[in-house]
């Protein structure tokens, strides 16, 4: 009796209208801890140099209409030569002139938006793989972690957290695929993920070994089917052949350590940012850890 009485409780839970209450609570949520940073709203200025230096290419976008090869105002008198993909730069100077507001106000305040899109494809992704309270659990853990609330707070704009979200997206269609055998899903995840590295170098060393191992493990273990390979390789090949048309050109002329000048080569041509595993993983242990505590 008490049993069936707890069952009763519990599926008031279930119903749509509390699920998109409770959704919405935990989006609204992120907006007031991402604007409480009294201290940059009130300095009006933003929490690292990283996004000056975003906020002075993006401006040379507008000054010239697009983004010059060669920052001949950085590493004077040789010039800084552009191997930052160009996607977040010219997405954050397409959402300037459709808003109407300055560069600055678009990255000044673009963080809290970027993690109502976190919020969203850790749901999904989440969802995907436990349910739908799994799905509210992962939305939550993104909502509140210190180290996805850091980089998408007001005053905060690295593309390092827009490429996070849409690798949560990307793997969020990845399993979708995997576990529907859909070649359209698939084919959608290797879109995003491309989409993900041309925003971010570092998401090359995200995805890419995610996948790999996922797909190693089911080689070792005998239980890759036809269906498992087209998922992965497809998956794969559409991302890589999406980043190649700019990391190819890029290798090739200064290697995977390249840049200009040489002794900065590892300040910004990136091969390796453990940082970058660390927030994913981090993310991944505490859904597991509160889902399984839920």
């Amino acid at each position: 009796e008490e049993e069936s009485q707890l069952k009763k409780e519990l599926s008031f839970f279930g119903r749509p209208c509390v699920k998109v209450i409770i959704f919405a609570a935990i989006l609204l949520s992120a907006f007031a801890i991402r604007f409480s940073s009294t201290q940059a709203i009130e300095s009006r200025s933003f929490m690292s140099d990283d996004e000056y230096w975003h906020l002075h290419i993006v401006n040379q976008i507008q000054a010239y209409g697009y983004r010059p090869n060669i920052d001949s105002q950085s590493w004077i008198p040789v010039g800084r030569e552009m191997v930052h993909p160009p996607v977040y730069h010219y997405l954050i100077y397409l959402l300037s002139n459709l808003s109407g507001r300055s560069v600055f106000d678009v990255m000044f305040y673009i963080g809290p938006f970027v993690a109502a899109l976190g919020i969203v494809a850790w749901f999904l992704l989440c969802r995907e793989l436990y349910g739908t309270f799994g799905g509210l659990i992962g939305a939550s853990v993104y909502a509140v972690l210190p180290i996805t609330v850091a980089p998408t707070a007001v005053g905060a704009a690295r593309p390092q957290a827009l490429a996070e979200v849409v690798c949560a997206l990307g793997m969020w269609l990845f399993f979708y695929a995997y576990l529907r055998r859909s070649k359209v899903a698939a084919f959608s995840s290797g879109v995003v993920f491309g989409f993900a590295s041309l925003t971010w170098e570092s998401t090359l060393y995200l995805y890419i070994p995610l996948i790999l191992l996922f797909y190693l493990f089911h080689l070792v273990s005998r239980k890759a089917t036809r269906q498992d390979h087209l998922v992965c390789l497809l998956t794969l090949s559409i991302s890589l052949g999406i980043a190649l048309t700019w990391y190819l050109p890029v290798f090739m002329r200064y290697g995977l350590w390249g840049n200009t000048p040489s002794f900065m080569l590892e300040a910004t041509a990136t091969f390796w940012k453990p940082e970058l595993w660390f927030t994913i993983y981090c993310q991944l242990i505490a859904n597991h850890v509160f889902y399984a505590v839920a």
